[in-house]
């Protein structure tokens, strides 16, 4: 479902706050050796970001496949790469797998800090986007 909301800065800069916090505690988690959890919070902070973004052309989707889709479709509009909507939609699924499956194997330290590398890009890029249309 996709529901139109006019560009609120505030709301746009709260889902970075919360993309931030999502970054600090995926490096934290890599620093505990929980590189499972720190992918899930690396997803979060690529979604936040991206919630952050899609509020600029007055978009809020409601699902996690809605904002990936959006993004997509908005990629060149936001003057962002492609290819972020592709990385958020395959740290979704190991997300997935990670929270719910049972016997699978852990993702490791390298996947975790690509994955934090990744979220980490997306957030800077997100707020200079965001930082620029306020202006």
């Amino acid at each position: 479902m996709l529901k139109k909301v006019l560009f609120l800065p505030n709301l746009s800069l709260e889902h970075l706050e919360k993309a931030n916090h999502f970054l600090k505690a995926a490096k934290n988690e890599i620093e505990s050796n929980f590189f499972d959890i720190s992918i899930s919070n690396s997803y979060y902070c690529m979604l936040h970001s991206a919630k952050s973004l899609l509020l600029l052309s007055n978009e809020s989707p409601k699902t996690h496949k809605g904002v990936i889709l959006l993004l997509r479709q908005k990629s060149e509009e936001l003057g962002i790469e492609n290819s972020v909507a592709r990385t958020m939609s395959k740290l979704l699924d190991q997300r997935l797998e990670i929270d719910y499956e049972v016997g699978i194997q852990m993702p490791s330290e390298a996947a975790a800090k690509q994955a934090v590398k990744d979220a980490e890009e997306f957030l800077k890029k997100s707020k200079k986007i965001i930082k620029e249309k306020q202006k």
